[in-house]
């Protein structure tokens, strides 16, 4: 008999960041109930996500989305409409030039149109699916971060549920849910940690599939929102961590994303050739004189560096630590922070620090959340961007960062599974959920209503010219005008701050005849340049209510005279002979001209359409009569 040689099988390192001591054997979860335990995780956290946001589809849009999402913008949409998403700023149906370039996100709003109709209920009930699938891939992104090598370990996968639980319930998260215009966030954040946590399965086994992969994804997500423009980065911290071996072999897994270069290429070579004129948001937005001493960068994409930017980012970047931790108050309009730059940096710095030394130590939870967060963070900290926006803070822009707390959350829970136990550690999660999830329930009900979101933003201290102009506007919407008009002799010191609140106050004024007050309103917000236009036009329109048909027609020519685009003078040109001359066929044939040309210089103007129907109507109208 020949003797048998006893070999040793060497395990082979599996690269995972988490042992635990509830960890079992992968082939033991094999068997009848394998499909059910691996998809258990998904069923929890749709439910628990839809939960959360179930009070979050009322029938109506509020804030942005009245003007954003209007009717006709969207309806009867083609091809060729989709293309010009493509060509144009986001704001285009309004005359706007925000330098905001996210055409497939309008794909998604049209598609809505043409599924809901009027039911605008759908469009909610859309972005709650969507961030029900930015919860799955969150939990699959931390999933694979807690074990790379082991994505069916079950303590992994239970651990990563608790994480992604909490970001499905969080407060944080309601102006993103709520609001149909912020869907470019949920469809960033859902390619982004979707996109990642494919990538990292797949790198190993096809590199040439996962980084061709992440190219698409990473156009499209650029092309929902511009903050995905940071994936590749976010990609190289990570993989280089979670990449076993030596920093050689890390550097040559990292090297193919340099090939992510080309969907960037075409991705700014499609935003600037749709916003030609990428400085108009600047002088649109500023009233003042902008210090350009330090300015650096890309004036053809609209894009500068400002160093003075850095230590105020910082303070924006503490306040969101802040509030993602303590989501209180939650507000539409946040303040400028209050917080002391230099104990923001310090603190900050610290917090780096010890990350860097735990990653070392190779513990590397706390440094990939945080990294995840500032990489996230960093393109609406304004530090290159348009340069007449300073840094500020912003729900809206927390949504896609607060995957990177899920990360660190993830990774302190598994802290305590290993030091005590499972049980503890679901223990110290579960009231943490029952507490975010009735503050999230309370912020959708106040996303319900433009006047109810507005007055509590007021009531919790948001009352500078941004939420005052929402609030008078939405106030004399819904028929409260003298509770607007109150608001405006209130505040009437920000009259002068604010143009687009004295616009507002002067058009309340007029409607309820107190003429001398609204002709200060609107003197006030001739003091900026940007408000000269607009107040000019309702002033002429108060005229003509007091049969001023003169003086309304020197208003009407200083409105159209102080605006500089072209398709904006041409749609001027034409209201100031409609109102003018409403029973006139030759005038209306002359502002038909006009909007024609206003309409071939800017197709997606709204309201330019709008009008064109409405002196369609009446000629034919008119022809019908004298048949």
């Amino acid at each position: 008999m020949s003797k048998r040689k006893r070999t040793r099988v060497k395990n082979k390192p599996s690269g995972r960041l988490l042992s635990s001591r509830h960890e079992h054997e992968t082939d033991k979860t094999k068997g009848p109930g394998h499909f059910s335990t691996q998809t258990l995780p998904f069923v929890i956290l749709s439910l628990v996500a839809f939960l959360a946001y179930a009070n979050a589809w009322p029938n109506t849009l509020v804030w942005d989305d009245e003007v954003f999402a209007l009717g006709s913008r969207f309806s009867d949409i083609g091809m060729t409409e989709i293309g010009q998403f493509f060509t144009d700023d986001v704001w285009a149906a309004i005359g706007a030039n925000t330098g905001i370039y996210r055409p497939l996100f309008l794909v998604s709003v049209a598609l809505d149109f043409q599924l809901f109709g009027d039911w605008v209920a759908g469009f909610h009930l859309v972005n709650i699916f969507l961030h029900v699938l930015a919860t799955i891939a969150v939990y699959g992104l931390v999933r694979h971060l807690l074990s790379p090598g082991n994505d069916t370990n079950p303590a992994c996968s239970q651990i990563a549920l608790l994480a992604a639980l909490v970001f499905a319930v969080h407060p944080i998260h309601a102006e993103v849910v709520n609001s149909v215009f912020n869907r470019s966030e949920l469809l960033v954040t859902l390619g982004v940690a979707g996109g990642l946590w494919w990538f990292l399965q797949t790198v190993d086994k096809s590199p040439r599939k996962a980084w061709g992969g992440l190219g698409l994804v990473y156009l499209l997500v650029m092309f929902c929102r511009e903050t995905g423009i940071m994936l590749p980065v976010i990609t190289v911290v990570v993989l280089w961590i979670v990449t076993p071996g030596d920093w050689r072999l890390r550097l040559r897994t990292c090297l193919p994303v340099f090939w992510l270069l080309m969907p960037l290429a075409v991705y700014l070579g499609f935003r600037a050739h749709a916003l030609e004129t990428p400085l108009t948001f600047v002088e649109m937005v500023s009233s003042a004189p902008v210090q350009t001493s330090k300015r650096q960068g890309l004036p053809i994409l609209g894009l500068y560096f400002d160093s003075a930017r850095i230590l105020p980012a910082f303070t924006v970047w503490f306040d969101a630590i802040k509030l993602m931790l303590w989501p209180h108050p939650l507000l539409a309009f946040h303040r400028p922070s209050a917080t002391n730059e230099w104990i923001a940096l310090i603190s900050q710095l610290v917090l780096l620090g010890f990350a860097f030394a735990k990653l070392f130590q190779k513990k590397p939870g706390l440094f990939l959340g945080l990294a995840f967060f500032y990489l996230s963070l960093l393109p609406a900290s304004r530090i290159i961007g348009e340069f007449s926006t300073p840094p500020h803070l912003a729900e809206r822009y927390l949504y896609m960062p607060s995957v990177g707390l899920a990360i660190v959350l993830a990774f302190g829970v598994s802290w305590l599974v290993q030091k005590l136990s499972f049980r503890i550690a679901a223990a110290s999660i579960l009231p943490v959920l029952l507490i975010l999830t009735p503050l999230t329930w309370a912020r959708n009900a106040q996303w319900s209503s433009t006047v109810l979101l507005a007055e509590t933003d007021y009531r919790n201290g948001a009352r500078s010219g941004h939420n005052l102009e929402t609030l008078v506007m939405a106030l004399f919407k819904k028929g409260e005008v003298a509770r607007a008009a109150s608001l405006c002799d209130r505040h009437a010191d920000e009259l002068e701050r604010q143009w687009y609140f004295a616009v507002n106050c002067g058009h309340i004024y007029a409607s309820l005849k107190r003429y001398t007050t609204a002709e200060r309103a609107f003197g006030a917000a001739m003091k900026g340049s940007e408000g000269r236009s607009p107040a000019h036009f309702y002033m002429a329109i108060m005229y003509l209510e007091q049969n001023r048909r003169n003086d309304a027609a020197e208003q009407f020519e200083l409105a159209i005279a102080t605006k500089k685009e072209v398709f904006k003078k041409e749609y001027l040109e034409a209201e100031m002979l409609m109102r003018l001359y409403p029973k006139s066929r030759g005038k209306l044939l002359e502002a038909r001209n006009h909007l024609e040309k206003a309409l071939l210089l800017e197709p997606q103007f709204h309201y330019a359409r709008q009008r064109l129907d409405e002196i369609d109507e009446i000629l034919n109208s008119g022809i019908r009569q004298n048949h």
